[in-house]
């Protein structure tokens, strides 16, 4: 027995072979390098084993961050793709969907008749091609001649602008993520100073309170998060779980470097970046001794400690009352840390970790990814 079955207009009708969402990403999505593209159409599908595919918003929601670069940032253009390809895949056709294109209408030449042109239409004929020359727009010419490489010179230039849009977008994103790593810094300095002053508020076994706060996109367009909140109680482990493109990353850089969520500047928040940012001067360190670096705590004190010292060799300079107790408290503080110690502890711990000594003498621009 049959019955008639219910279905929304998000549902496939005809379940496609992994094959057939193959061959539709690659039509639909020319462009994409064939990695990501394999990746797609694998994706594409809610249970490959059954053959059942994304629901349309789901799939739209999925693809169109992946199509940012292959439409030149414009999101309407990358979820007009994603829609085209969920149709394909809906429509159970052969072939990707083809745009129509509306056919050529040629208008026949009107003619007013035959005979001898006077002097006056002459004349007035002339007037009506001077003035067009005059208020014509400027003809542009493209240039198809093939050089010897086999390219033509439209192709060079098409090649010329992906070629800088794509290093303008390079430079864009090395901009933002420079500026939100001293951002970071300048946090961590803040809590740091916060603690050694005496300064902290709050207590640690009070719960953390954030938000309500909306979650920008980096990349433009509509935000990532909207009107969210969050409450951490101290000893709980949180763990964020979503697809790419939605924001996890993006949510803990921003609230570390507080640019969201009015979190108290001075809670030390310890923030472990999945890419390692360095300086020209800090790719010229050992390891050890970037480790020893992201003691914030005693770098500024060796640095106030540095400047105090200073102060008192000058000629004529009388410290009072309060900087020579300033001076006593941060080295007392230096000396609870064991400051000098801590090269030594860093190469420690590094050895430890299964760091090999033969790797710890040499600079970090030496050093693999994986190491680094």
């Amino acid at each position: 027995n049959t019955r008639p079955i219910d279905r929304d207009a998000s549902t496939i009708d005809a379940m496609p072979t992994v094959d057939e969402a193959r061959a539709h990403c690659a039509a639909i999505l020319a462009g994409l390098d064939d990695d990501t593209l394999e990746y797609v159409a694998g994706a594409v599908f809610d249970d490959e084993d059954a053959g059942t595919v994304l629901p349309e918003d789901d799939l739209v929601d999925f693809l169109v961050p992946m199509l940012d670069e292959l439409c030149d940032g414009d999101e309407d253009a990358a979820r007009g793709k994603a829609k085209q390809l969920w149709a394909a895949l809906a429509s159970g056709s052969d072939a990707a969907p083809k745009e129509t294109k509306p056919e050529d209408v040629r208008r026949a030449p009107i003619s007013l008749g035959k005979g001898p042109t006077t002097a006056l239409e002459a004349k007035v004929l002339r007037e009506q091609e001077e003035l067009r020359k005059g208020v014509a727009a400027v003809e542009i010419v493209y240039d198809r001649s093939v050089g010897d490489d086999g390219e033509s010179a439209a192709a060079r230039k098409d090649a010329e602008r992906l070629a800088a849009r794509q290093a303008y977008l390079a430079n864009e994103a090395a901009r933002q993520s420079a500026e939100l790593a001293a951002e970071l810094e300048e946090a961590r300095v803040v809590a740091a100073r916060s603690r050694l002053s005496g300064e902290a508020s709050g207590s640690r076994l009070a719960a953390i309170e954030l938000g309500p706060f909306q979650l920008p996109n980096p990349g433009g367009g509509a935000d990532l998060i909207e009107n969210a909140s969050m409450i951490l109680v101290p000893g709980h482990r949180y763990g964020l779980i979503g697809r790419n493109g939605k924001g996890k990353s993006t949510l803990l850089k921003f609230l570390a470097s507080r640019r969201v969520g009015n979190l108290d500047p001075s809670a030390s928040v310890h923030y472990v970046s999945q890419e390692l940012h360095l300086t020209p001067e800090q790719e010229e360190w050992r390891p050890a001794a970037l480790v020893v670096e992201a003691d914030v705590e005693r770098r500024l004190l060796l640095a106030e400690s540095a400047e105090l010292a200073a102060k008192a060799e000058a000629k004529e300079y009388a410290p009072g009352a309060g900087e020579e107790k300033r001076r006593l408290d941060v080295e007392d503080a230096l000396i609870q840390m064991d400051a000098a110690g801590a090269p030594g502890r860093a190469s420690a711990l590094l050895h430890n970790l299964g760091f090999p000594e033969a790797l710890m003498d040499r600079p970090m621009r030496a050093l693999s990814g994986g190491w680094r």
